[in-house]
């Protein structure tokens, strides 16, 4: 839930890379080859066809499309507008088998997909790089599960998700953009599917963590419960967000049936909140914590990461902080001195 910054990424092999340095890297990966595969595709059109003066325009600025920013193609309307000109009036009209006249051909969405080759670098594991040097660990969508996930049929057993928050069947030109692709589980990536959110839920634009934060609307559920359930009300409380804007996200995602499903973690959070008192004496660390200091406590009262800023380190941790900032009535970064580890 944290905004994705390039410019603060540590890969998987503990490189240090920056937001320039990964830009270089993917343009000169698959620009090239995907110009070259638009060439050969603008050939089988007359020149004077709306597809071939399409086609061409997206060739030439290939490099460009790739590293577009969120808001630039939310703002990259003109090449929308040619395109679903293009499919409206020629749909199925490409591709066609001759010697079969029940072939209904190809899109044009499809063709300029097959050409930009999402699916193929996907399938022969060239985006495999992208993820682990962005190294995202946790879902930015719902914060509750990994990226990476075990596939029986992949030679590594290891598989990155990656949602495009702009559909590539409705936007099949930003099919391989960088920030087009986002790195997430693959529940999140299978139920978003081709919905659309605003760019305050962009994982590359805005931090998703301050559009709301987590609550429980009756403490008691939680404090005396004695029957131990595991689905507890929830809440979500929009802070930059409208209601709207989060009603649409929480919709999308499934967000608040999924975490009201863990009243186990809820109750532990106000337990351990309650017994701070004993957490937050360093004559109880001292002794046993080999890097004391009062950031490290409260990260092994909590057994999670206190700052926001890592957030995407593991799994449900804007759950857990959300619900001790309830608990103890302050902020975390109100709470104690955080110091750097």
């Amino acid at each position: 839930m944290n905004k994705i910054d390039l410019n603060n990424r540590v890969s998987v092999d503990g490189e240090f890379q920056s937001q320039k340095k990964i830009e270089k890297w993917y343009v000169e990966e698959f620009a090239q080859e995907i110009k070259d595969r638009l060439n050969v595709l603008r050939k089988k059109f007359d020149a004077s066809s709306a597809e071939f003066r399409l086609i061409g325009v997206l060739a030439r600025k290939i490099e460009k499309v790739l590293l577009y920013s969120p808001d630039e193609m939310y703002a990259h309307n003109k090449m929308k507008h040619r395109y679903r000109y293009v499919e409206n009036e020629s749909t199925h009209m490409y591709s066609r088998n001759p010697n079969n006249p029940k072939d209904p051909g190809d899109t044009f969405s499809n063709i300029i997909q097959k050409a930009i080759g999402y699916k193929y670098y996907r399938e022969k594991g060239r985006l495999v790089d992208l993820a682990k040097k962005i190294n995202v660990k946790v879902c930015p969508y719902c914060n509750m599960q990994y990226t990476l996930v075990a596939d029986e049929n992949s030679k590594t057993l290891a598989r990155f998700q990656f949602d495009h928050f702009l559909d590539k069947k409705d936007y099949p030109w930003f099919s391989m953009s960088l920030y087009n692709l986002i790195p997430s589980c693959a529940e999140c990536n299978v139920v978003k599917s081709t919905g659309t959110l605003g760019l305050k839920f962009h994982p590359y634009k805005s931090d998703i963590y301050k559009q709301f934060v987590f609550r429980i609307p009756n403490t008691e559920e939680v404090l005396y419960d004695k029957q131990e359930k595991d689905d507890i009300n929830i809440d979500m409380i929009p802070q930059n967000a409208t209601s709207r804007e989060l009603y649409e996200y929480n919709q999308m995602f499934h967000i608040k049936t999924l975490y009201q499903r863990h009243g186990d973690i809820a109750r532990e959070v106000f337990e351990k909140a309650y017994q701070y008192p004993y957490w937050s004496n360093s004559q109880n660390y001292k002794s046993w914590v080999p890097k004391y200091s009062p950031m490290n406590q409260l990260r092994l009262c909590l057994g999670t990461y206190v700052r926001q800023e890592e957030i995407e380190k593991r799994p449900m941790t804007k759950f857990i902080q959300d619900l001790w900032e309830q608990a103890r009535g302050k902020p975390i970064d109100a709470e104690i001195r955080l110091e750097d580890e």
